[in-house]
């Protein structure tokens, strides 16, 4: 069954084919499938059933928005501290506000003329036929504990990251054995104020409060050709990796602690009994639009 959606905005058209497989027929009743598009302010609404097709599409005019109420600034200074995904480019990027400093962990294939160069690590759909691919694992609401998987070339690894205070720890782990060299930038999000750089094989970035180092337990190698020109550090992947802010740490200390953040969100999702499986995707998604908002800049 093929359906043509047609939708407009700005009196302008944007054919969308959506292909459904329907399997088990007889089985079979009624599902409802929802479409949001946020880019063109369109809500498409579907209900497919085995004698009838009923499709709706709802159009939404945009409006302009002025959201910097008193109130939404004091929410938004109120949550937007601490460690936390919060930059919508990437899932892979771990970002510190108010400063808004950032560990953007980028991959590339070593040993490969012309393999891509992945900054920005998201979740989307295969027909953008990106070089990568990400499973978003259990985390917290408040970012001390994400988790997630994602393949690159032929490669897996699974990427944990928790914060112990003001500390924020990140572990890398191949699969399998992997010839991936992880691309550890620094950055200031959004124009803030701040200096990025680094110092001896350490990051840092600097600020009016603080300051901020990022070191690593893995193997430096030195490649002056990483196409990036942030300050940065390449990691080689042959095994398993530990990037961490503050004081010095062995990569066992990390994967205890990370061990433990990960026992408790386990604990908490299992008080949830029959709904487990409800609550583990509302927390895959939920948190990727909730935490990925950028403060407010005037």
């Amino acid at each position: 069954m093929f359906i043509g959606i047609e939708f407009r905005r700005k009196k302008t058209y944007h054919p969308i084919m959506v292909k459904f497989y329907l399997f088990n027929v007889k089985e079979m009743k009624k599902y409802l499938v929802g479409l949001i598009f946020p880019k063109y302010n369109i809500y498409v609404i579907t209900v497919i059933s085995c004698l009838s097709l009923v499709h709706f599409t709802v159009f939404s005019q945009s409006v302009p928005r002025n959201i910097k109420t008193q109130e939404y600034r004091a929410l938004q200074e109120k949550r937007t501290t601490g460690w936390n995904t919060w930059y919508s480019h990437s899932v892979m990027s771990h970002v510190l506000l108010p400063e808004g400093f950032s560990i953007n962990l980028c991959l590339s294939k070593s040993g490969e003329w012309g393999s891509p160069f992945v900054r920005d690590i998201i979740k989307t759909s295969k027909v953008e036929k990106r070089p990568e691919s990400v499973s978003l694992g259990l985390r917290s609401d408040d970012g001390t504990y994400t988790s997630l998987l994602v393949k690159f070339k032929d490669d897996e690894l699974n990427v944990e990251s928790g914060t112990d205070g003001e500390d924020q720890i990140i572990l890398v782990r191949p699969v399998t054995e992997s010839k991936i060299q992880l691309i550890v930038e620094a950055g200031v999000l959004w124009n803030k104020e701040g200096i990025v750089g680094m110092e001896n094989n350490t990051l840092f970035g600097r600020f009016t409060k603080r300051e901020i180092k990022v070191n690593t337990t893995g193997e430096i190698i030195v490649d002056g050709y990483a196409p990036t020109s942030a300050p940065h550090i390449t990691i080689a992947l042959n095994k398993e990796v530990a990037i961490y802010t503050g004081r010095k740490r062995s990569l066992e200390e990390i994967k205890i602690l990370l061990a433990s953040k990960r026992a408790v969100e386990e604990k908490r999702i299992a008080a949830y009994g029959n709904l487990t499986d409800q609550f583990k995707a509302m927390q895959k998604f939920l948190p990727g639009i909730l935490f990925t908002m950028p403060p407010i800049i005037d």
